[in-house]
């Protein structure tokens, strides 16, 4: 595949803006929500309280 055609550049393009947008949504996200992969508690994504650090069952 040559880099240097209409097609290319239009994918990579996109390619880009789809992993900005995810990456932009998984820094909010990460601010209210932890995706706990410990194995001490069970899998999933926890809401963090500011105050404590208790970790709730979220979504």
């Amino acid at each position: 595949m040559d880099i240097r055609t209409k097609k290319f550049n239009l994918i990579m393009l996109s390619v880009s803006i789809f992993l900005a947008i995810t990456f932009t949504g998984l820094h909010l996200l990460s601010e209210i929500y932890v995706i706990n992969v410990t194995p001490s508690i069970p899998l999933g994504i926890y809401k963090l309280e500011k105050f404590d650090g208790v970790l709730k069952k979220g979504i």
